[in-house]
């Protein structure tokens, strides 16, 4: 996976109006991104399972299943801990304080 392939969209029924955003579903850490973060294998392990929202893909995959026109989903592949698509930079400066 390239720094460029952060998501995944997945193509819905054209006629439905719906995009499911499913932001925390992945665990991925490219190695660039890796060398920099100072917790060890372990306690980054730790980490990941506080942050990771595990399951939620397969949750909306079925949910997605059952819709009468079938929604577009946008899953991301690469762990918050790389990038949360969520976060503005204002809200991140808010965070800090």
């Amino acid at each position: 996976m390239s720094p460029s392939e952060p998501f995944t969209v997945v193509d819905g029924d054209p006629r439905s109006p719906v995009i499911l955003h499913v932001p925390h579903p992945a665990t991925t850490i490219p190695g660039w991104v890796r060398d920099r973060i100072v917790l060890d294998d372990a306690a980054l392990d730790v980490e990941l399972g506080h942050m990771t929202d595990a399951g939620t893909d397969t949750l909306a995959y079925a949910a997605a299943s059952h819709a009468a026109h079938r929604p577009w989903l946008l899953v991301n592949r690469l762990s918050r801990l790389v990038v949360d698509p969520e976060r503005s930079p204002t809200s991140a400066r808010r965070c800090a304080r």
